[in-house]
């Protein structure tokens, strides 16, 4: 596998038929399929991820953690030496602290009061703090039970509060009162499917859906439900009269939703001055939902990628591992930033289902705020589930890019400190789950960086694997009048990967990817410009190579990210189609060209991986710009190959002699020009056609920024696609 080397203009001379061997020795066993982030659950935009499209249906009040690095101590008190992380004076008194490094390591206590010193976050525990020193690291835990419930908006607010009595039978701590006047009735309301006109309908509402919610009332209050989109009539307009006693109502409903697109409309409405309306356990979800708890069209297209991982990556830092593990109605919406923003996330035994579902091996984050009794509450937990479902492993990483500072709220700068962190933490996981082989550790580490965590093995033996984030094409320029080339998405940073396999030698450490897409965030190229690029056929072959450019080096396991996100603002605020690979979740399978290339890898990900390099060198030295990597199982043969080259490349791949069950069938990536794409209509699909052979050898072409796999269909199964068809192969200065 070679370095991208374009020359000036940015194009490569013709390559012309290429001949590779596929070593007779394998270079890694039993390897994983390619793992995807199923990423954050949001309202407004493509990550509509949970059945329930209602967050926060319990009305839950929020769960706050922060990671504090003492500055200064003096007795009882010490401050934080980040002014930015300062919350409003009081904020955290009655929270909760746990002293994670230094000769306080697990000491516990109460915060008796907090507020300013000279600019710097100041806290006051309920015990002298002996031992506790400066760069220390203490996390706080906050619970707070006043305030309007997060996640929904309000409607005369003034006349709505939280109620600590829930429904009877829910797991949840409190319900919502509203005490309607002869003025503006009062009601909560939720947005959903609030991206607006430029993606269309991310969350149409097709087939059956069903609201349901318990409600009681005293002195007759009536409570009405609706549901509708922003410009046309309500697709559900209904009022109940409710009694002093719970009860739950339910309405199923065949929305006609054939408005132009806008957000979508959920509210709650109480009426009768003089009463008082309780509402608890609200739901607005597809009538035939999910085991899992996630949405069917979620499940249907992690099914059709076939993910080796999934990873649970939500911006949970400041949660709680209690609050992982509630029910959706009992589980608190959670912050570990300063102020008013908060996520609400999907549990980990509603994350745990889905793998099974999708048969994925978890990957969860779990947070740096998380105490001594917590961690090992993880791993008895994490044990009883790798009972029950059997996963081949479960990787278990220290919070997400703790040397990030815009996580700093509720991560460790400091990697000798993180790394005293997350090994107290891993050791009492591993404990806890009876040093179960198959619970695996992992550190994450910045992926220019190295040396830090070669330094990260050394003082966390605990960790069992050493995760980077091999993002490319951060910077995208516009070459010439009709935009940026493709060959910019393949640029390698060959020195680092390179240092991450000699890293994983001398450590004993498996190296693992935790992130990886284009970044391409900078640069000159328009917006438009740098979204066609990113979202093009040519960037679902970019994204293979780049992920065989990392086997190449050593690491199996990968997650690229994230399953949905249409788009992202760049640093001047434009907005670019990054990152999710799929265009949306609005049905199953609106695949973007990565996501393709995905399913295309996965296809053929199995058993063991071979080395394949051109014919007549030696393992390591430079070749061509083709990522090829062979995969033999009990299926057979497999190739997957993909081009950086701007011209077409005819290969001939050799595999070992006396070798059967060569491949009989190609898959590739399929598209009318390497910038078309699948954004406004599907243009790049994968295209079959049966296998070219000639005793041991495979002949595999590829066009310009191309991808295919070829391999051997198990009897029985047709290849998708399968009726081969005449390409139109345009010119390569078209496709450069």
């Amino acid at each position: 596998m070679a370095q991208i080397c374009p020359d000036a203009e940015g194009q490569q001379a013709s390559l012309g038929e290429m001949r590779f061997r596929v070593s007779g020795q394998p270079a890694a066993r039993d390897v994983p399929r390619i793992g995807v982030n199923l990423g954050s659950q949001t309202s407004w935009g493509a990550e509509q991820l949970m059945s329930n499209v209602l967050a926060n249906p319990g009305f839950e009040s929020t769960r706050d953690g922060a990671i504090v690095v003492v500055r200064e101590v003096s007795g009882s008190e010490f401050t934080d030496d980040t002014t930015w992380l300062a919350r409003p004076a009081g904020f955290w008194k009655g929270a909760r602290f746990s002293v994670r490094t230094g000769r306080m390591a697990g000491s516990e206590g109460r915060i008796l009061g907090s507020d300013l010193w000279k600019g710097y976050p100041h806290l006051r525990a309920d015990r002298y703090l002996a031992g506790l020193a400066a760069g220390d690291v203490v996390a706080l835990t906050r619970e707070s039970a006043t305030g309007q419930p997060s996640h929904w908006w309000w409607q005369n607010p003034d006349r709505i509060h939280a109620d600590p009595e829930g429904r009877p039978g829910s797991e949840g701590r409190q319900s919502l009162v509203m005490t309607p006047d002869r003025g503006i009735p009062p009601a909560a309301i939720s947005y959903v499917d609030q991206i607006g006109d430029r993606a269309g309908k991310l969350l149409p509402l097709k087939g059956t859906w069903e609201v349901s919610f318990w409600a009681k009332s005293i002195a007759g209050g009536s409570l009405t439900v609706q549901l509708r989109r922003e410009n046309s009539s309500p697709f559900l307009h209904e009022t109940v009269l409710p009694s002093v006693h719970w009860k739950q109502y339910r309405f199923r409903f065949q929305p006609h939703d054939l408005a132009s697109p806008a957000g979508l409309e959920f509210k709650l409405e109480a009426s009768g001055a003089g009463s008082e309306v309780s509402i608890d356990d609200v739901s607005l979800a597809e009538a035939e939902p999910s085991v899992s708890g996630f949405r069917p069209a979620v499940v249907e297209t992690l099914r059709q990628l076939r993910p080796g991982y999934l990873r649970d990556w939500q911006g949970q830092l400041g949660d709680s591992f209690a609050n992982r593990l509630a029910s959706p109605e009992a589980r608190r919406p959670f912050r570990y930033r300063p102020g008013d923003e908060t996520a609400y996330g999907y549990s980990l035994p509603e994350f745990l289902e889905l793998c099974h579902q999708v048969d994925a091996r978890p990957w969860i984050v779990l947070p740096t705020t998380m105490n001594d009794g917590e961690w090992s509450e993880a791993g008895a937990w994490l044990k009883a589930q790798q009972a029950r479902y059997g996963f081949r492993e479960i990787v278990v990483e220290f919070g997400n890019e703790n040397w990030n500072a815009i996580f700093r709220p509720a991560g460790i700068l400091d990697a000798a400190r993180m790394e005293d962190a997350a090994e107290r933490g891993f050791h009492l996981l591993n404990q806890a789950a009876g040093n179960d082989p198959r619970i695996l550790p992992a550190l994450g580490g910045k992926f220019v960086d190295p040396a830090s965590l070669a330094e990260a093995a050394r003082r966390a033996p605990d960790a069992r694997l050493l995760a980077v984030a091999p993002y490319y094409a951060r910077s995208l320029h516009k070459a010439e009048a009709d935009g940026p080339r493709p060959g910019q998405l393949f640029a390698t940073e060959d020195r680092p990967m390179d240092d991450y396999a000699r890293l994983a030698r001398q450590s004993g450490r498996q190296v693992a990817i935790y992130e990886m897409n284009a970044h391409s965030l900078d640069g000159d190229a328009s917006p438009e410009e740098a979204s066609a690029l990113v979202s093009s056929a040519a960037s679902g072959s970019a994204i293979l190579f780049h992920a065989l450019r990392a086997m190449e080096a050593g690491v199996s396991r990968q997650c690229f990210f994230t399953l949905a996100s249409f788009d992202t603002f760049r640093g001047d605020r434009m907005l670019v189609r990054l990152f999710g690979i799929t265009r949306d979740l609005s049905a199953p399978g609106r695949l973007r060209p990565t996501g393709l290339a995905m399913e295309l890898g996965n296809r053929v990900i199995a058993g063991d991986a071979y080395d394949v390099f051109p014919s007549g060198q030696a393992m390591g030295q430079p070749g061509p710009a083709v990522a090829l990597r062979a995969f033999h199982s009990e299926r057979g043969w497999s190739i997957l190959a993909a081009s950086a080259s701007a011209q077409p490349v005819d290969l001939v791949v050799e595999f070992p002699a006396g070798q059967t069950g060569l491949p009989k069938s190609i898959l590739w990536l399929a598209a009318p020009s390497p910038m078309a794409g699948n954004e406004a209509e599907p243009q790049v699909s994968l295209r079959g056609e049966p296998a070219a052979t000639d005793g041991n050898r495979l002949r595999l072409h590829l066009e310009p920024f191309g991808a295919a796999v070829a391999y051997s269909e198990p009897a029985g199964v047709p290849l998708r696609n399968s009726t081969p068809e005449k390409r139109t192969r345009p010119s390569s200065q078209q496709w450069r």
